[in-house]
């Protein structure tokens, strides 16, 4: 960098300057070609498994299956065992849930076994479209549910009051 000095008006090196800097537009650029090369190498560490995963005709999730075998030893236990019942309604409660088919109490079954025995009945391709609908059955009913909780939250004086109207517009 050439420095003037204004006494003597002649020019000299100083080497303890620094140059101007970039215009904006190339220091961006220059970091997005940093950033560019960082993100490349990160994304190179992943390749193999995705295109291990892109060849597999059929892939399970998780794909990693981590148990926790305390947890399943507990499911286990209770679902062999009554819990301890403090009460006459706790002992019915539990009689009705074990006898009942329709109840999802088997955390590895993705079915009741009403279900599962209906299932078996139909071949392999109504089975999935029935397995479809069940699915979509379930996530409407518990959209259903959360709409209706959502309703019920609702404490404004302004709704209320045209919940008043509309009942009094259809007597």
């Amino acid at each position: 960098a050439v420095v003037s000095t204004q006494s003597t008006g002649e020019t000299t090196e100083n080497a303890s300057t620094f140059h101007e800097p970039l215009p904006r537009f190339q220091q961006e650029q220059v970091q997005r070609e940093v950033n560019y090369d960082k993100s490349k190498k990160e994304v190179s560490k992943w390749l193999p498994i995705v295109k291990r995963n892109r060849e597999t005709t059929h892939m399970s999730y998780p794909l990693y299956h981590t148990t926790n075998t305390r947890v399943k030893e507990d499911i286990s236990s209770f679902a062999n065992k009554r819990p301890g019942a403090t009460s006459k309604l706790e002992e019915e409660i539990y009689e009705v849930l074990s006898a009942e088919k329709h109840v999802l109490e088997r955390p590895d079954h993705l079915l009741t076994e009403a279900e599962e025995k209906s299932l078996e009945a139909l071949a392999a391709e109504e089975a999935e479209v029935r397995r479809e609908e069940l699915s979509k059955m379930r996530a409407l009913l518990s959209y259903q549910e959360e709409k209706f909780r959502r309703k019920n939250k609702i404490k404004s004086k302004k709704y209320h009051k045209l919940l008043k109207k509309k009942k009094k517009k259809k007597k």
